[in-house]
């Protein structure tokens, strides 16, 4: 990666400004497949041939450092040095461990009549991004943000913002072997007020556009399940995981194309009640996180199987898509 600081794109508006479960019960009738969300578990049969074991999965994950970046340009950015996207208020799901409050200021909650069905991250003061199987029904949806317990109605950081529109990819599609193309675009009805506990995570822009960010560190967060088949958190936990070179995860998920992106540690994982949340990448150079992954699908019951990783929608595969469609909803 070429060494110089690039700004990119920040999707920063300059505008006046649980009951946890994935997929709503009604999803759970369209979803009536073999391969599923991350939230709404189903039957996933091994593939045809032989399972190769990923060589991924031992004891040390590693870390592959994050190319030093920067944000861009335009009348929807701000200049980065100036921005707050990506930035935690303190340094830093199965296998994972409760996160520390405002450690994730852009972990959106989905929910749907009072009740969490999807995580989502915040890409700017106006926009949240999740997994589009959360949102396929056109109910009525409410974003909460700032939350970290769900369990305490009287946190004074939270909001719950009313959602003016829902943009869900226009070539998203389930079949019996996997999702493609799963990311929607949420609409807050206004610009929220942009706090310490409440912030936009980095878009992936520039240089790591290109990146594939295979065998680095990564965080997933959000209040899905502990365990398999148990109980859903109602505090916010991260699990931190490694991404698995593309290679590796099709010799196992052999319906993954390049706008996947896969992620495993060895006990840990993202879990049913996690879809749609964010996979992000810390960047030591610039003290910034980044978004390169939406909480997709897994195995039925088998969250942090040794054979089976975590696959998530690849956030750089979609930025033309995103930018477009933030553009036609200012």
């Amino acid at each position: 990666m070429p060494k110089k600081r690039m700004c990119s794109f920040l999707f920063f508006l300059i505008l006046s400004f649980h009951s946890s479960y994935c997929c709503n019960p009604k999803a759970l009738d369209y979803f009536n497949r073999e391969l599923n969300p991350r939230n709404t578990p189903f039957q996933t049969p091994e593939p045809e041939d032989p399972v190769i074991n990923n060589p991924l999965l031992d004891e040390d994950p590693g870390s592959s450092p994050i190319p030093e970046f920067c944000q861009v340009q335009s009348n929807l950015n701000q200049n980065c040095a100036e921005s707050d996207c990506g930035s935690k208020i303190f340094p830093s799901i199965v296998g994972g461990k409760t996160a520390t409050p405002g450690s994730h200021p852009w972990i959106a909650s989905i929910m749907e009549n009072s009740n969490h069905i999807c995580g989502g991250a915040l890409v700017s003061n106006k926009h949240v991004l999740t997994a589009a199987h959360c949102v396929l029904q056109g109910n009525d949806y409410t974003v909460r943000l700032g939350e970290h317990d769900q369990d305490d109605k009287t946190d004074p950081n939270q909001i719950d913002m009313p959602v003016k529109e829902v943009v869900t990819h226009q070539d998203y599609i389930t079949t019996r072997t996997g999702i493609k193309n799963d990311i929607a675009l949420v609409v807050l009805e206004t610009p929220v007020a942009l706090t310490s506990r409440i912030a936009p995570i980095c878009l992936p822009y520039g240089d790591l556009r290109e990146y594939d960010f295979a065998n680095s560190e990564a965080t997933a967060s959000g209040w899905g399940k502990l365990t398999s088949g148990g109980e859903f958190a109602s505090i916010l936990q991260e699990v931190n995981l490694k991404i698995v070179p593309q290679n590796d995860c099709s010799k196992v998920w052999r319906s993954i194309k390049d706008q996947h992106i896969c992620a495993r540690a060895p006990g840990k994982d993202s879990c049913d009640g996690d879809s749609g949340g964010p996979l992000t990448v810390f960047d030591s150079k610039t003290g910034l996180n980044y978004l390169i992954g939406l909480v997709s699908f897994g195995l039925r019951n088998r969250c942090a199987d040794k054979k089976f990783p975590g696959v998530y929608t690849r956030i750089t595969s979609y930025m033309d898509w995103i930018e477009e469609n933030v553009r036609n909803t200012l």
